[in-house]
């Protein structure tokens, strides 16, 4: 190769990296508790996707060293949330999970009334709380690394619940969901070696409209990282259900 085809190379790299990067908008709002919230945002048409990182990771992190908001980007509008104490969102308490508030209060800062919702692990767990306590705020939900225990390892449907206490505390890992009261489109995207199965049975038996990715050989660590399928898998799950949006 000459030298200047390697130039002409290593010029080409950095201007497509320059402009990946320019495509990514760091923000920040102040929730309703004066705690400032650091997002990210990607991808200026289609309809918008709200991302939520796993316990102790970020946005940048699970979103874009993983490939995958940049994926999305391509057809949506993408917002990917630093929970509280993480990222670079205020920490008020050390590795210590987020909170539910934090993401409905982005929602409206931002003037979003339904979005497409996916979370890994904690992200997960906060998207399936937001299904169950506003789901008028949802045009889909996705969980990765997370599920809906069966009963008795989780809240009945009709159980009495604090949801302001639920809320604005530590992301809850059981709260009350009728499942089959849900009417917008459901996915879990699991590693087979992540107990894919014990974690979405009861979708699986209640949700009218679910769909279970298992993806083999894969575990909670490493289920999201480029070449896995992951990122493909859910932006198929986005497109198939994006209808009239």
């Amino acid at each position: 190769m000459t030298i200047s085809r390697i130039w002409t190379s290593a010029l080409l790299t950095l201007l497509l990296t320059s402009s990946a990067a320019a495509q990514q908008q760091s923000n920040y709002f102040t929730a309703s508790d004066g705690v400032r919230i650091h997002y990210l945002t990607e991808g200026d048409s289609g309809s918008p996707v709200v991302l939520i990182h796993g316990f102790t990771s970020s946005a940048q992190g699970n979103w874009y060293n993983t490939e995958i908001a940049p994926l999305l980007a391509r057809n949506h509008r993408v917002i990917s949330i630093d929970m509280r104490n993480h990222g670079e969102s205020d920490v008020i308490a050390e590795r210590q999970p987020g909170i539910v508030r934090d993401v409905l209060e982005l929602l409206d800062h931002l003037g979003l009334e339904k979005v497409h919702m996916h979370g890994y692990s904690m992200g997960g767990y906060t998207t399936l709380a937001v299904l169950s306590y506003a789901p008028e705020r949802l045009l889909t939900a996705s969980v990765g690394g997370a599920g809906v225990s069966d009963l008795p390892d989780n809240d009945a449907p009709d159980a009495v619940y604090d949801w302001e206490a639920a809320l604005s505390d530590r992301v809850p890992t059981r709260y009350p969901i009728d499942l089959q009261a849900v009417a917008i489109p459901v996915m879990a995207i699991n590693g087979s070696d992540d107990a894919p199965y014990p974690k979405t049975v009861r979708m699986t038996r209640e949700l009218k409209d679910f769909t279970n990715f298992v993806l083999p050989g894969y575990h909670h660590m490493n289920a999201m990282l480029p070449g896995t399928g992951y990122g493909e898998r859910l932006a198929f799950f986005l497109e198939q259900n994006d209808v009239g949006q």
